[in-house]
Order: structure tokens, then sequence, then C-alpha cells
């Protein structure tokens, strides 16, 4: 049977797997808490009274930082780098709390979080629970110039203990994040291989004569998302709420133009595509698994072609 018969099981999709450099939303100073009021990226809310921030640069000690915003995390499970954790902190001091924006599929958070801060370190650990992570613990660091986060994710339920303790990665962000360029639009995306039917496709085996005429590649939902000066390419499910699934790619931005490479159960491709606003056009080399069950058991081969269509269109 082809993969054409197979296509409704079939879709799978991709996940980023790139650490990529957070994006310049970093903590204000409580000296700079108007300056970013008036740019629009932040609060400038104050931890502490002046007399304790007076206090404290008597002292010599840095100014307390602002660690209330959005934070996206990215962490290794299940035998793969990339995985994100979305989350709010809002609130100072004792108030401090946090909440999960975004389904987290290797974790299954409750939506609410335990924060502590501290301010005067730049620092604030999170806490909370879920079906497969069990106890969730994040011992976190904020750059105070660049927002870039790095820490430590815990947890006492995992599919490896290799997962029980690892490294996080990612930023906390004030306000929307910024593209790098104007050509990049942040949505969900439908990224089509072939998607004008042109491509020719031959057996990746000269000496294996099974065909390539049915080769029929699926459409994958994609997010989009800026990261400093560049942009994640993330795979996520077809259907809402779009969670994040298993898969690898790589993308590498100059301008508008991003080199890429994915990687599926079924698909590896490598080309470029270009950004413009929200439309994506370029080529790639392609090669798609095709299988066949017959008599004798479930067939495998792989089709190739060179030049074929790649587009991204935003949902």
């Amino acid at each position: 049977m082809s993969l054409a018969r197979l296509a409704p099981t079939l879709a799978v999709t991709l996940l980023a797997s790139a650490v990529l450099v957070a994006p310049a939303a970093g903590c204000k100073k409580k000296d700079d808490a108007g300056a970013g009021a008036a740019t629009g990226t932040g609060t400038g809310s104050a931890a502490g009274s002046g007399g304790e921030a007076a206090a404290a640069l008597d002292a010599g000690a840095a100014p307390p930082c602002e660690l209330a915003g959005d934070y996206r995390l990215r962490f290794r499970s299940n035998g793969q780098d990339g995985w994100w954790l979305r989350f709010k902190v809002s609130g100072a001091g004792a108030d401090a709390r946090g909440e999960v924006t975004a389904p987290a599929p290797m974790l299954r958070l409750d939506p609410a979080l335990l924060v502590t801060l501290d301010p005067a370190a730049c620092k604030l650990e999170v806490k909370g629970s879920g079906k497969a992570g069990g106890d969730v613990a994040l011992a976190l660091a904020v750059d105070a110039a660049t927002g870039a986060v790095t820490g430590q994710l815990t947890r006492t339920q995992a599919v490896s203990d290799d997962d029980r303790a690892v490294a996080v990665t990612g930023v906390r962000d004030l306000g929307a994040p910024r593209p790098p360029e104007p050509c990049f639009v942040a949505g969900l995306y439908k990224l089509d291989v072939d998607s004008d039917a042109k491509a020719t496709w031959k057996n990746a085996d000269p000496g294996d004569d099974r065909s390539c005429e049915e080769v029929m590649t699926l459409p994958v939902m994609v997010r989009v998302e800026p990261v400093a000066d560049t942009i994640v390419i993330s795979p996520v499910d077809g259907e809402p709420p779009h969670e994040d699934t298993f898969g690898t790619v790589t993308a590498t931005r100059s301008g508008c133009d991003v080199a890429l490479t994915v990687g599926t159960e079924l698909l590896q491709l490598e080309g470029k595509v270009t950004f413009a606003a929200d439309k994506v056009r370029g080529t790639a080399t392609v090669k798609h698994q095709m299988i066949e069950d017959g008599d004798e058991g479930e067939g495998l081969w792989d089709c190739t072609a060179q030049g074929v269509t790649v587009t991204l269109v935003r949902q």
C-alpha cells in the first residue's frame, strides 16, 4: 500500500532543536523603570521601597531586577532537545505568582505556579506539578542586560532518569517579542512540500525499481516566532491547541532568508526559504519514505527530488 493510502495516519510534525539567544528585553533596573515605561516594554514596577534601594546602593550592591514578564524556555525531554515551557510571572515579593500560558506536553503542568523572586540577584524559583512531570522545580537566572534566561529544571517523574535534571535556556519578554526584520510575522503556518506538484521523484536506490509516482507529502503546522535577532520554527499538532511535537529542524537566518533543515519520521528536507510578511516560499532537496504493505510484510523505500517547492502559509 502506498503512502497516499496511509496519509490520514502519517501527520508527523517537527520540533525545533536549536538553542537560540534571547531577545534584548532584559531585566529592568529600578533606575531604568521610567525608560521601560516610556518605550512600552515594561511597567517599571519596583521591588522594595525607595529607602531600601538607596540603602542597597550605599552598600555598593546592584539595584534590584524586575522579574515579572512572560517566560519562554526550552529543555530536553524524551530524548529530544527543544521542548517549550511558557509561563507568566506577575506581582512582586510575597504577592508574586506564576501561571502556565501554553500546554507543555512533556510536563502537563497544572496552570498555577509557585514563584519565589530574588530581585537583588536577578534570580527566581518556580514550582509546579503535572501529570507528566510530577513535582517540577525551576531555578532560573535572568540576564539584566539581554533578558536571556538560564537555569535548571528538575522533576520527580520522567521517562528517563536523564530527564530528571536538565538545563533550560530561553528568554523573558516584556510585551510582544519584536521580529528581527519586518519580513517576519509570528504565528501559525502550514508548511507544504511540493505544493505545486511539479517535483520529479526517483528512487534513492538505483538498484531498486519500486515506483515513486505516488509520493504524497502531507502538510504540517508550525509555529514561527522571533527570538532576539533570529526566529524559531517549531512544529505543532494540526489541531488546537497546537501542542509541540517530535521532530527536528534547524533555521539559520540571513536577512529575510532562512536556511532550513527538517527531519521527521518520513521526511528529510534541506533548502532555503524567503520570508515576505506572512508568505514564505523557497526550494529544497527532499527525501521521502514510502511504505507499502504486502503479503511478505511491510516494504520501505526512499524517494528523492531536487528543487522541490516549499511554502509556508500563515493560518
